[in-house]
């Protein structure tokens, strides 16, 4: 089993030099209250799944060109049958990502750090406090019969089942990605917010990159660009909207969620 940092070695010894060493089989182990960030084996955790959960959220905040490099080099490992699929789950620095419909003049501060990147899509900002999703998902594995498009409407369909349990009217309320409807005062459908962006690049049938979905985070970040040409005004979070999870508790909603979908 090849360990993340090996990974990280191969990639440029440079960029492994202050990452703790753990295996690729960890998962965080959370507390009722979110708050541990124990790491144990996956394979020692209820429900045995083949979708090995990769948790970067207990061990470091690592920088974006890290992470990049190793969905690269883990999309090349599931496709020639050395590793299973996988869903990492970490948070970012705070950096914009350029897709490949990306135009210049939706960044409006160039003194942060960027990114031009494969996946689909406009202009997107990560930073602290929200939970980045890549699934490394084989598309031809029977699940997604539908290719690209079905695999998704399924990312969002993960992200809207874990909005509305907290209560949130979530759906797909805009173009890609997951969008929510404030209630006025009178429980009245009011103004939409989007609160979850999704991007995705393939190769070699293997899906990667993915989903940022907004928890803590400093949405004052987003008045840096235009988000997928929209106004930054547009964007919210949990938090935002009265919603106080740790990236924690809804990291292990979403991995439930997509076990479920995989058939795990």
């Amino acid at each position: 089993m090849i360990k993340l940092q090996e990974l990280l070695e191969r990639e440029d010894p440079k960029l492994a030099q202050d990452t703790p060493k753990f295996p690729m089989n960890v998962s965080a182990q959370i507390s009722p209250g979110g708050e541990s960030n124990t790491a144990v084996p996956a394979d020692s955790l209820s429900g045995l799944s083949s979708l090995r959960h990769l948790s970067l959220l207990p061990f470091e905040r690592p920088n974006y060109q890290r992470i990049w490099d190793l969905q690269k080099s883990l999309v090349q490992e599931i496709a020639d049958g050395r590793h299973p699929e996988s869903i990492i789950f970490c948070e970012h620095e705070r950096v914009i990502t350029c897709g490949r419909r990306a135009q210049a003049s939706n960044i409006l501060n160039a003194s942060i750090s960027q990114f031009k990147i494969e996946r689909g899509g406009d202009v997107t900002m990560h930073n602290p406090g929200q939970l980045v999703i890549y699934p490394l998902i084989k598309l031809h594995g029977g699940v997604f019969r539908g290719g690209l498009l079905e695999y998704l409407r399924a990312c969002e369909e993960v992200i809207i089942g874990v909005l509305k349990s907290y209560g949130l009217d979530a759906g797909r309320y805009g173009p890609t990605g997951v969008w929510i409807k404030r209630k006025t005062a009178n429980g009245i459908a009011g103004e939409v917010k989007k609160i979850a962006s999704i991007g995705v690049a393939v190769r070699r049938w293997i899906t990667y990159h993915g989903i940022s979905l907004n928890i803590s985070n400093d949405l004052s970040d987003f008045d840096s660009i235009r988000p997928c040409d929209f106004e930054s005004s547009i964007m919210t979070s949990l938090a935002e909207e009265g919603i106080h999870k740790s990236l924690f508790e809804v990291e292990s909603e979403i991995y439930s969620r997509f076990c479920n979908i995989l058939g795990e």
